[in-house]
């Protein structure tokens, strides 16, 4: 059974990106700090997935840790834009994860 959590956040992410892409599965642990997901762009054959491993909301954001990623592009935006640096996060998202991350 999918948590409160992860039903409400992959909700929230395919009504986001319903433009570009579908989240075909969202799995997080929040003990061990990592998120798992794979989803599927429009025009892609094959799904994208991600790996989280460690992260923290700050007053600024989301802090990412660490990310694997099956496209090596995605890994170089990642070191490149957000390795070291919050993701912001619109104000009512991220009060809601404080309850949960």
């Amino acid at each position: 059974m999918r948590s409160p959590l992860t039903f409400a956040l992959k909700g929230a992410l395919n009504m986001a990106l319903k433009r570009i892409g579908k989240i075909l599965s969202l799995s997080i642990d929040t003990t061990a700090k990592t998120i798992d997901v794979e989803l599927l762009l429009k025009g892609e054959e094959r799904p994208l997935t991600i790996t989280i491993r460690g992260y923290s909301l700050c007053e600024e954001g989301l802090l990412i840790h660490e990310l694997r990623s099956n496209r090596e592009w995605v890994e170089g935006l990642f070191e490149t834009f957000f390795q070291k640096r919050p993701i912001p996060l619109p104000k009512g998202i991220q009060e809601y994860l404080s309850l949960f991350l």
